[in-house]
């Protein structure tokens, strides 16, 4: 379901882990911070790929690996909510993901608040 990137708030997987854990287990949420500490954001991006798991990241870089140098992705969710207490941060960004997850598949969206 998803790969979340080191850069990610370790807080929108855990809140992610409890809202899915009815429909998946928690394995279908995999954090790089905990299985693969380190790795570079290729192989993140390949890894999300060859898994057909949607990444989970808030690290812009990885809108220049897809659309410029055109890596294969299953979709990814650049999270951009800033100035916001970090408990409503987490909230916000995991329920949007958790509603609208079956149209994030093979898609590069942006989760960011507009003022």
């Amino acid at each position: 379901m998803f790969i979340a990137d080191e850069s990610a708030d370790m807080g929108i997987v855990e809140y992610m882990k409890a809202l899915f854990h009815q429909d998946y287990s928690p394995q279908e949420i995999i954090s790089i911070q905990e299985a693969y500490s380190g790795i570079q954001d290729t192989e993140v991006l390949n890894l999300a790929y060859t898994k057909n798991r949607i990444l989970l990241t808030e690290d812009k870089d990885f809108g220049e690996l897809v659309y410029r140098m055109k890596y294969p992705h299953c979709g990814i969710v650049l999270i951009r909510i800033k100035d916001m207490p970090r408990e409503e941060r987490i909230r916000l960004a995991a329920l949007t993901i958790k509603e609208h997850h079956t149209e994030l598949k093979n898609n590069f969206q942006l989760l960011q608040i507009q003022e």
